[in-house]
């Protein structure tokens, strides 16, 4: 078994701020989860308007609120699910896992391009609660970037190789 020397078992610094701007995704994510908790009516109305040509018969209006409810629940669970493996995650990567970097760029990328498909939104009607969450979503993907930039440059690199070869 390879010994690691006191200096390379030492969590580089570009590690620490990326972990914390992974945490900043994490609180962003509960953030966006709990607003889009409460405002869940909203957004399937808003569904239901933007889809809607305003001469629709009453069936095919619950057509129309039963799939804008399913995109409205299922961006709920996909933010919910990222957020919690994200938190999961975290400590693994803190670990040195080099399984756990990879994740979660992966998920992160996911995550912030989800976030910025909000800016396509920006032609439809803005409301206060699609203005918060077009925020958030960008604030994720502005935390996100930098945080998968830190965790790869040489130290982060060197912290990762020393961790597998201490196996």
């Amino acid at each position: 078994m390879i010994k690691i020397s006191e200096e390379t078992t030492a969590l580089p610094s570009n590690l620490r701020y990326s972990l914390v701007l992974w945490w900043v995704t994490v609180a962003l994510g509960v953030l966006a989860t709990v607003l889009n908790i409460f405002q869940l009516q909203a957004n399937i109305d808003m569904g239901v308007t933007a889809f809607s040509t305003g001469s629709e018969t009453d069936a095919e209006i619950e057509v129309l609120r039963a799939s804008s409810a399913v995109r409205v629940y299922s961006t709920l669970a996909f933010t919910a699910v990222v957020t919690v493996v994200t938190a999961l995650l975290i400590p693994q990567l803190a670990a040195g896992k080099n399984w756990a970097r990879i994740t979660i760029v992966v998920i992160g990328l996911v995550n912030a391009l989800g976030g910025l498909s909000g800016l396509a939104a920006l032609s439809a009607e803005i409301t206060a609660e699609s203005l918060i969450t077009l925020i958030t979503g960008i604030l994720i993907a502005v935390a996100t970037i930098p945080a998968i930039i830190l965790a790869f440059t040489k130290p982060a690199n060197g912290f990762f190789a020393d961790h597998k070869r201490a196996k």
